[in-house]
């Protein structure tokens, strides 16, 4: 026996001892990380509680293998497992698990209603799990410390004290972290080390057992019975119950599963933990067997004999280390428990309705952040007062092993929706609803009813009076023990209505998505998504760091702007992979279902209140936040720029100044930024030269920050500055630069500099100035006489041109003069025949005069820039043709022979000023050519811009003199022709031609030898052959002539109007005459319309011809035909009269032309009559 207040003080060291390791693991991890592989694999032994501590020796004594099959299940699970293991350690482990609920919830369509009822589940059945052992641990404080003691000892409830003990424990080390797979470091030490010292207890008591049994004390001798191994239906169930439970029981779960680090635990695991479960199978054995002669003599209590033994041998301190080591095993699995369903309680149970009466209250997930550990505190504490009361109320109930046997078949209807996670895709959460319900219903009725009450009616009576429906005969099934007929029907029922229910659901998208993820272990959306999305970064920040901590809050965002290479401002739009990665950090704190509705709250547009995030931060922080904020003001006090990089190369740390000066973009600079990336992108900008090899560039200076020597260097910047540029290398590798705009300073330097050269350096700078200033004026003259000398040669030019235009224009005047005189005296004397032959010289002068003026107004069209040629593609067989049968008339007039080579090509070109150009060609030829022929044709040639025509014209003509060929394109230019002194020409034809060539941009060439003729080229350019439908000739329709036709002619020259309306009447027609478009609507002597109108352009009043025009088609309702005539020959006044579908004739109007377009009017209009 020991008293009590011994016991209690070892009791009370031995949990002090489990605080110094839980508090050494949080502050050095370093031996933990070192020995993590076995502590893994014994914090995995904490399935070996009071139950297998005490408990399962008491099985063994009445039946000596009733204990093998819960050992027996996990060894075999562990041993011949590994692929089942590895997939359930690799899918948690990527989706951040944080307990068995968020495992299941979060594989079928992260469901939050599946989870909550796991979780729920999971209290029910583990509640009496945490009362056994309070229960055990009550056993053996009683057994132990038997003798009286004190008053205030006898009435102390070890139960109640252990519960709070452990809830003070598990709440100070099972809450520190939120997130992260080592968030229980200190559990995870206390956990292993109390599997060490139950293990080392067991030991010692099946030590003294062997030493009892082979003849240290007298009943040593005594018969010892060793009942048969059978593998009945109860064997086989317990060993299916603890093959699942290993796994399926939440304190399992937790430790096996979401403790997991890597690959090197599970291979411990594998083989450690078998080896310590079958240690402790051997170790029952000889308790067992020397426990049987007290058994015999009248032991009462089965499930204590291994206190009682080394009590019995009188052995204290064995004693002693029996009871520390059943303490130990209650109190690894209450810790772990109550940890474990914590978790799950304010992930699953509280944090949804914390975010569903955050619609209605001031709550927020914010605040959910700050509140997590206190509810997950008080959950714990609550947990364990509710094991206390149901210790209180099963005391006496059954033995230990019946309420183990009851967890663990409790647990066991997890199995079917855990396996079916893993391994089938069409699992639906409907059908582990449905599944669940069923299972722990029957699991109630069949298992827990008649344990809890063994003696009730229904038990033999059957619900409604009905015997097939007895708990413990469901259906009329008999020959089962209690525990096998139980789990058969609750997980017949579960699996069957897990399977058809999800046969029958269809999936949605999201069970398709995280089916996948679990079943064939796919990681979603694994790369960089930078999509954005409708989430705010600042929202996210503020969410995820009350979970998290301001510390590795600032790590998660600066691994986010490294990953997406650029600054995340608070007002920016959330990229999709750090919406994604935020919600898996979540998930590993508050599960997989609560943080996906948390980040639904975010993409709905429901802000969090971001005031509570203020009161996030504890005084440690505070401290921490006050030290960077001083250390950051004081940065930023620098007049310099500064810029620190680590030993990575990586941006650390700058101040505004450093922005400023190098003029980065917002987004450039972040926490992690590879200095590669700056240096690449002032190169780009022409920070280090123009014609620099920028790659080369950023080398040398990475080499001189990985060289780790220190530089100072200037540099100018593109907008003109200068900065000095000072490194210093950190003793732990890396930068500190600073850069200091020195462009005041380094202007102060050159300044002094250039006053200190020396005078005579300026004196020859003057006198280099002046020489340079005199040259240059001498030059500016030399440019001025050339000039002027270019001035005075065009003044005589346009002097000449003047002195020719006036004296060739004269002649024919004169002449016209002479001949109006001479007959007048003739047309006295009544002479008529020799009045109209001098009528006829005068009609002959006045064609010279107007050929002259208007090859004059050609010359002004051309130089003007007036005329903008208008290209299209034509046969030239067409302009040739023309041509030829034009000048063929006065060819053979001449006596000369035409000689014509017809083409079929096509040419682009402006077919009228090309006609132009030829016609002068042709006229020279025929001109100058007294005898021989005259040759037109074409031949194809190879030009600078592609295939062009050479159109020639050759003639046997006098030729030209070489010196002459250079000016016969001038104006007025004749060259001397005895056989035609009287018909001289006016010397204008070459030069428009010359002009029109020049405008057209077709070269034209001349070749001639003196005495054998001459040929006169120019080179168009071939155009495209385009197909057009020839149109057939209209017949002329009857009675065409002028006889009758209603004219109206305006015009504000009082001399032409009378000219025009006596050379009208004089064809038949009817005339009206009239000085503007009011006059001529005033005296139009019909209602019905003018057959014809016949206006000038310019008209009196800045009026135009085509504004009267426009006035006539309106006063009559209908466009009339009309000819507009104007000595303005400028493009527009053309323009104008072709878009009013009008005829152009310039002045002087040459009256056969007039005639001819009059008559052609005449037969339209009366042609329209008679249709």
């Amino acid at each position: 026996m020991i008293a009590k207040p011994y016991l209690l003080f070892f009791a009370l060291l031995y949990v002090a001892l489990l605080f110094v390791v839980a508090w050494r693991a949080e502050h050095r991890k370093q031996w933990l990380l070192r020995y993590r592989p076995i502590i893994y694999a014994l914090t995995l032994a904490v399935y070996c509680s009071s139950w297998t501590f005490f408990g399962a020796v008491g099985q063994s004594v009445t039946s000596t293998w009733s204990y093998l099959p819960i050992y027996l299940g996990p060894m075999l699970l562990f041993l011949f497992g590994g692929a089942f293991l590895r997939k359930l350690m690799l899918v948690s482990e990527r989706q951040k698990v944080t307990s068995i609920a968020d495992f299941i919830g979060s594989r079928y369509g992260k469901s939050q209603g599946l989870s909550a009822l796991v979780t729920l589940l999971a209290i029910v059945g583990s509640l009496p799990y945490i009362a056994l052992q309070l229960r055990a641990v009550a056993m053996a404080w009683d057994t132990v410390g038997a003798a009286p003691g004190s008053a205030s000892f006898t009435s102390l409830d070890t139960a109640f004290a252990t519960a709070l003990l452990m809830g003070v424990f598990a709440m100070l080390f099972g809450t520190r972290h939120l997130e992260g797979r080592e968030r229980n470091r200190g559990v995870v030490a206390a956990i292993a080390l109390e599997s060490v010292v139950k293990l080392l207890a067991f030991a010692a008591v099946a030590a003294l057992a062997v030493w009892l049994m082979i003849g240290g004390e007298p009943h040593g001798a005594t018969a010892l019975h060793l009942d048969p191994l059978i593998p009945d239906a109860n064997f086989l169930t317990q060993t299916l119950l603890a093959t699942v439970a290993i796994i399926c029981l939440p304190r399992q779960f937790h430790m096996a599963v979401v403790e997991f680090q890597d690959q090197r635990d599970l291979r411990t695991a594998r083989w450690l933990l078998p080896l310590y479960l079958g240690l402790f199978s051997l170790l029952i054995l000889p308790i067992a067997l020397a426990g049987q002669p007290m058994l015999a003599q009248g032991l009462l209590d089965p499930d204590g004999l291994v206190l009682t033994l080394p009590m019995a041998s009188g052995n204290d301190a064995l004693t002693l280390l029996a009871y520390i080591g059943g303490f130990s095993a209650a109190t690894g699995m209450v810790i772990v428990a109550a940890v474990t369903l914590a978790v799950m309680i304010s992930n699953e149970l509280v944090a949804p309705l914390w975010l569903f009466l955050s619609r209605f209250t001031p709550l927020s997930a914010a605040s959910l952040g700050n509140h997590l550990r206190l509810i997950r505190r008080l959950s714990i504490l609550l947990l364990l007062m509710l094991g206390w009361g149901m210790h209180r109320a099963i005391t006496g109930v059954a033995p230990l092993a019946s309420i183990g046997l009851l967890s663990f078949a409790a647990a066991a209807q997890l199995a079917p929706a855990l396996v079916g996670a893993l391994y089938w895709r069409r699992a639906h959460r409907l059908g582990v609803l449905a599944g669940l319900v069923a299972g722990y219903g029957l699991w109630f009725y069949c298992l827990v009813l008649p344990a809890v009450y063994p003696q009730h009616p229904l038990l033999t009576e059957g619900l409604f009076g009905l015997a097939w429906l007895r708990p413990e005969q469901l259906f009329g099934l008999g020959g089962l023990d209690p525990l096998s007929h139980g789990v058969f029907w609750s997980l017949l029922a579960n699996v069957a209505l897990f399977v058809s229910v999800s046969l029958l659901c269809r999936a949605q998208e999201r069970d398709r998505r995280q089916a996948q993820a679990f079943v064939e272990l796919s990681e979603l959306d694994a790369g960089v998504d930078l999509e954005l999305t409708s989430i705010k970064v600042g929202q996210l920040k503020s969410l995820v760091q009350p979970f998290v901590g301001r510390k590795r809050s600032e790590q998660i965002w600066n691994g986010f702007e490294r990953r997406s290479q650029q600054r995340l401002l608070a007002d920016d739009a959330a990229p999709r992979f750090a919406v994604q990665e935020a919600e898996s950090i979540l998930a590993g704190i508050i599960g997989s279902a609560t943080a996906h509705q948390v980040i639904d709250l975010l993409r709905s547009n429901r802000p969090f209140q971001l005031e509570d995030i203020a009161r996030l931060v504890d005084g440690t922080s505070q401290k921490l936040r006050f030290s960077q904020e001083l250390l950051q003001t004081t940065v930023e006090t620098i007049s310099q720029g500064i810029s620190v990089v680590d030993a990575d190369l990586r941006l650390v740390a700058w101040n505004q100044h450093y922005i400023e000066l190098f003029d980065y973009p917002e987004r450039l600079l972040y926490i992690g930024c590879p200095v590669e990336k700056l240096y690449h992108h002032n190169a780009e900008r022409g920070l280090y030269g123009e014609n620099a090899d920028l790659q080369a560039e950023v080398q040398r200076r990475l080499e001189l920050l990985r060289h780790g020597s220190a530089h100072r260097f200037e540099r100018r910047l593109p907008n003109g500055s200068i900065v000095e540029v000072r490194g210093t290398p950190m003793p732990g590798g890396g930068f500190v630069t600073t850069f200091t705009d020195i462009s005041d300073y380094r202007a102060a330097v050159d300044a002094l500099e250039e006053n200190q050269r020396t005078l005579e350096e300026r004196v020859e700078q003057r006198t280099a100035e002046l020489l340079q200033s005199n040259e240059a004026l001498q030059a500016e003259n030399r440019r001025r006489a050339e000039v002027e000398g270019q001035m005075r040669e065009l003044h005589a030019a346009k002097s000449r041109f003047l002195a020719h235009t006036s004296h060739d224009l004269l002649q024919p005047i004169n002449a016209a003069r002479l001949f109006i005189a001479s007959a007048q005296q003739k047309a006295a004397r009544s002479d008529w025949d020799e009045t109209l032959e001098d009528i006829g010289h005068i009609d002959s002068a006045l064609n010279t005069a107007e050929h002259l003026i208007g090859a004059l107004r050609e010359i002004s069209r051309l130089d003007g820039g007036n005329l903008t040629p208008k290209r299209e593609h034509f046969p030239v067989g067409e302009l040739l043709d023309a041509l030829t049968v034009e000048f063929q008339a006065i060819a053979a007039s001449r006596g000369l022979q035409l000689r014509y080579r017809p083409s079929s090509l096509w040419v682009h070109s402006d077919r009228h000023l090309l006609r132009r150009i030829l016609q002068n060609f042709l006229s020279n030829a025929l001109h100058y050519t007294s005898r021989g022929k005259v040759l037109l044709g074409a031949r194809r040639r190879g030009g600078e811009f592609g295939q062009e025509l050479e159109i020639q014209v050759w003639d046997t003509g006098p030729g030209i003199a070489p010196e002459a060929q250079a000016q016969i394109f001038d104006e007025f230019v004749r060259l001397t022709s005895a056989e035609r002194s009287s018909d001289k020409g006016l010397g204008l034809g070459l030069a428009i031609a010359k002009r029109s060539a020049d405008l057209l941009q077709h070269p034209i060439a001349v070749q001639s030898t003196p005495g054998r003729g001459a040929m006169f080229s120019i080179r168009v350019p071939l155009g495209v052959a385009v197909r057009a439908e020839r149109v057939p000739p209209q017949p002329q329709p009857a009675g065409a002539d002028m006889a009758g036709i209603r004219v109206l002619c305006i015009d504000n020259e009082e001399s032409i109007l009378r000219g025009m309306q006596s050379l009208l009447s004089g064809w038949g027609c009817r005339v009206t005459a009239a000085r503007s478009l009011q006059e001529s609507l005033a005296t139009w002597p019909s209602e019905q319309p003018p057959q014809l109108v016949i206006v000038d352009y310019h008209l009196d009043c800045n009026e135009t011809g085509v504004a009267a025009l426009d006035g006539l088609n309106h006063r009559w309702g209908q466009p009339l035909p009309g000819i507009l005539i104007s000595a303005d020959i400028s493009e527009q006044v053309r323009d104008a009269a072709a878009a009013r579908g009008c005829f152009y004739l310039s002045k002087p109007v040459k009256p056969a032309a007039l005639r001819n377009l009059v008559r052609r009017l005449a037969r339209r209009t009366t042609a329209v009559v008679e249709l």
